[in-house]
């Protein structure tokens, strides 16, 4: 959203929930309509969870799941405008669909002094005065505790079943 507003753009965003359909076709006139829309109003298409729709087509079962995959990336390929993708699963996504991308940008957790950083850039206008040298110290610590914690916690999501 912020690219587009920096383009001028409006946003046309679309989820699985809109494009999925339970009729054969659906999805892929859904999928088209979306391009479409996009197109006619020089917008910013945006695809959120894209993993929903981009699928590596070798773990597909039926059909439909790889003609959906095989519009999606026709319509990729023939769309003039810019498309965003959003995951958290980037590398389940269908490797020709990756190719189609001229950037892959991974967002990783904020380091402590990029949260800090960001806090107070964030909340500079509601903070009554300037954050003191210790209570910034503070800050740091709790934040260097809390990126461990998150790492671990995603380690221990990481780890097969027992």
């Amino acid at each position: 959203r912020y690219l587009a507003s920096r383009m001028g753009r409006r946003v046309v965003c679309r989820s699985a929930s809109d494009l999925l359909s339970m009729w054969v076709g659906g999805t892929e006139q859904n999928l088209a309509q979306a391009f479409r829309e996009a197109e006619g109003e020089e917008a910013l298409l945006l695809f959120d969870e894209i993993d929903s729709l981009l699928r590596d087509r070798r773990g597909a079962v039926r059909s439909w799941e790889v003609s959906q995959v095989n519009e999606l990336l026709q319509q990729l390929e023939a769309f003039s405008g810019v498309v965003v993708c959003t995951t958290n699963l980037w590398t389940d996504l269908d490797a020709a669909a990756l190719r189609r991308f001229v950037f892959k940008v991974e967002f990783r957790y904020l380091r402590p002094e990029q949260a800090l950083e960001l806090f107070a850039a964030s909340f500079a206008e509601v903070m009554a005065r300037p954050v003191d040298s210790e209570a910034e110290r503070e800050a740091r610590t709790a934040m260097s505790r809390l990126e461990v914690g998150i790492v671990r916690q995603f380690a221990e999501l990481r780890k097969p079943a027992a």
